[in-house]
């Protein structure tokens, strides 16, 4: 596994493209938004395990706090209905689904004249 620097280092670009994004503004390039994430959540490893959403949404809430939440898949998985393997079998198509609600979410909080 390549060292955190190396790693951060080698995502640099899809991090720095996503900087700008928040949540409540996202009305737009919501499934290109949510593929980055997910390819970065993949790409960092942070963990050495196939179920990489739960380490990487913290990880990437702390580098990205606009526009990741950090995750709990109890939490988010009895909220969303998804079985305790979706994680790991299915990672792209639940950050999808999350993301999706997310972005609904926020946007209620924007007021009108952003």
């Amino acid at each position: 596994m390549q060292s955190s620097v190396a790693t951060l280092a080698h995502n640099a670009a899809s991090l720095l493209a996503l900087e700008p994004v928040t949540l409540e503004l996202l009305t737009e390039g919501l499934e290109a938004v949510s593929t980055s994430i997910n390819l970065l959540v993949s790409n960092l490893a942070v963990v050495e395990n196939q179920a990489r959403i739960v380490a990487g949404t913290k990880t990437l809430h702390h580098l990205l706090p606009n526009l990741v939440p950090p995750w709990t898949v109890l939490g988010l998985g009895a909220f969303f209905g998804w079985s305790v393997l979706d994680p790991q079998n299915d990672q792209a198509l639940i950050l999808g689904e999350a993301f999706e609600s997310f972005v609904e979410v926020a946007a209620w909080h924007v007021p009108p004249d952003s």
